[in-house]
């Protein structure tokens, strides 16, 4: 996980072997920024967003959620390979920021920024799901049950007036936000 990493790094370690990128690539498992969701799971069917926004890595600039979940649900090899691609972009990329965050003196500085967003993600991840049973689903009932969890940032299905498909968006709560009202 990419936690270890940063216990290596503080103990000295350089260099790593590691099959947990492609391990977790069998199991639909995507690492971001956010920490770690499967792309499996029912909101992703229809989420035409790339497994990470802003990520470079060939999957995520040729393929979305939607297109993955659709391959790892029906046992194609190819989803684990192109989730392989992006878990190895991810840990690449985390490793070069440690490197820059060791030659520049703040390596605990960037572990700690590394571990609170991690955990905001996580706790939103599972917000969603709790806000999700206590709302029955839709979208003005989980925004109201992620507030009252004191989430600031949701994700939330909404359906496309364009084709009635569900597409997931990104929603940031007013810091005054009453979900009461």
């Amino acid at each position: 996980e990419p936690d270890d990493l940063f216990a290596a790094c503080r103990a000295g370690a350089d260099t790593f072997d590691c099959v947990n990128p492609s391990r977790v690539a069998r199991n639909a498992a995507i690492y971001t920024a956010d920490g770690r969701y499967n792309v499996n799971t029912a909101p992703f069917r229809h989420d035409f967003r790339p497994l990470e926004p802003g990520c470079d890595c060939y999957t995520c600039t040729h393929v979305t959620r939607a297109y993955l979940h659709h391959l790892n649900r029906c046992g194609e090899m190819l989803g684990p390979m192109l989730t392989t691609i992006h878990n190895l972009h991810y840990y690449l990329n985390l490793m070069q920021e440690v490197r820059d965050a060791l030659d520049a003196g703040r390596f605990a500085e960037f572990q700690r920024q590394f571990a609170i967003d991690r955990a905001r993600g996580v706790e939103l991840y599972a917000a969603m799901g709790q806000a999700r049973e206590v709302s029955g689903g839709s979208a003005a009932n989980t925004i109201a049950g992620l507030a009252g969890l004191g989430a600031r940032t949701a994700y939330v299905e909404f359906p496309s007036h364009v084709d009635g498909r569900t597409v997931l968006g990104r929603v940031a709560l007013p810091a005054n936000y009453d979900p009461s009202k």
